[in-house]
């Protein structure tokens, strides 16, 4: 998925889809048998996320 369909989704949508993605990362970040490749993707996707929720004035840093 491309930034420009992380500014298609509603907040809602937005915020749900970076707290599955964020799971998805900490799950594959455990399991030893990931490809490291996938977890850098996960990790750019979710500062994409994270750009976007900032731009919508939604960001809450943890």
């Amino acid at each position: 998925m491309s930034e420009s369909n992380d500014e298609n989704l509603d907040d809602e949508e937005l915020l749900v889809y970076y707290e599955t993605t964020k799971k998805l990362l900490e799950s594959r970040m455990k399991d030893e048998n990931s490809a490291n490749g996938k977890v850098g993707l996960l990790q750019q996707k979710l500062l994409n996320i994270e750009d976007e929720l900032k731009a919508r004035s939604l960001w809450e840093a943890e």
